[in-house]
């Protein structure tokens, strides 16, 4: 499979003010959802246009870890006050946990 058109995530950018990302805790980590799409050209199955939803939270200007779900698993990955179902691996994403918003923003495809 060969990805034809690149896409690019960019919010704006809200980090330190010399441009360089912050590893600062920040007051109010946000979550956001968005959806991507994208066609791919393939060779047996020719284009086909894919939607990739996402979910972020966590600092714009953080350090960015990608969270990839396997077969089971969503792009909700753990609770935040914007979306407050419990996450399918909440054990290591939220406050104080290993994967901690306040310290890097959390990408979960």
């Amino acid at each position: 499979m060969t990805f034809v058109t690149a896409v690019s995530f960019s919010p704006p950018h809200r980090g330190a003010s010399d441009g360089e990302p912050s590893c600062l805790p920040m007051a109010t980590p946000t979550a956001s959802r968005g959806v991507v799409t994208v066609d791919l050209v393939m060779r047996h199955a020719g284009t086909q246009r894919v939607h990739i939803r996402y979910e972020s939270q966590g600092a714009h200007h953080a350090p960015t870890v990608l969270v990839a779900g396997g077969i089971s698993a969503g792009r909700h990955a753990g609770s935040t006050d914007t979306f407050a179902e419990k996450g399918w691996w909440e054990p290591q994403v939220g406050a104080g946990r290993a994967l901690d918003p306040a310290h890097c923003r959390i990408l979960a495809i």
